[in-house]
């Protein structure tokens, strides 16, 4: 089996998304911090580690979108609706710890799993609005 462990994080300097490996690295002025490990690209070095805000850091579900889009944790989903395809339904990916499996959670309850048919519109982080209800 392939599957690609991955992560993501918005970078503390710019705030634009990276991927790649989740890393706790000690920092150049003391102390610890949180990263994201990428390919370099520099030609010197063939890794980077690039800060990031904690509170971002979100894990590659193993799943893509209807639009062939990763989906990582914190992502906003839009989904068919079961008892009406066209209404749609908005939910936040989360983790859940006691069931061990990813959720989708939203105002309207919880899906058990990443329904089919959804697409990535947005995360937590770039659109915290799109979940009030």
């Amino acid at each position: 089996m392939k599957r690609g462990i991955k992560f993501r994080g918005k970078r503390i300097d710019n705030g634009e998304w990276i991927y790649g490996n989740f890393v706790y690295m000690h920092g150049s002025t003391g102390g610890w911090t949180t990263g994201i490990q990428m390919r370099s690209g520099d030609g010197y070095r063939a890794w980077a580690s690039i800060n990031v805000d904690p509170e971002t850091v979100g894990q590659y579900t193993g799943k893509k979108d209807e639009e062939k889009n990763e989906i990582f944790d914190g992502d906003h989903l839009y989904a068919p609706g079961n008892l009406d395809p066209d209404l749609q339904y908005v939910g936040t990916v989360e983790w859940d710890d006691n069931d061990h499996r990813w959720e989708v959670s939203s105002f309207h309850g919880r899906f058990e799993w990443i329904p089919d048919g959804c697409v990535v519109r947005g995360s937590k982080w770039d659109n915290p609005d799109l979940l009030e209800g």
